[in-house]
């Protein structure tokens, strides 16, 4: 019984090797982006002047010039968001 033994599992693994290989299953990975929400991509809208009572004219240039700065960095940043989701849309439509 003991050379039987070591040949069952010969066999045995035999036929495991054998039907492994007529499967016919595939596995397709397919990969979808996540876009940023919509209410994220629009533009910036700019912010009102402070209302103080004591505001200088100088303040009010400083104010404008900076919001204006902040506006301009912002909309860049939504308009390379926007560009970036139509690159992979157009990729995803080639493939």
């Amino acid at each position: 019984m003991k050379k039987t033994f070591p040949q069952f599992y010969l066999v045995t693994l035999i036929c495991l090797i054998l039907l492994s290989a007529c499967s016919q299953n595939r596995v397709v990975t397919k990969s979808t982006p996540a876009f940023p929400p919509d209410q994220l991509m629009n533009d910036c809208q700019e912010a009102d002047a402070p209302n103080r009572k004591h505001v200088t004219y100088g303040d009010l240039i400083k104010y404008t010039l900076a919001q204006k700065k902040a506006l301009k960095n912002c909309n860049a940043d939504k308009v390379a968001l926007r560009q970036w989701k139509k690159d992979l849309i157009t990729k995803q439509k080639v493939r």
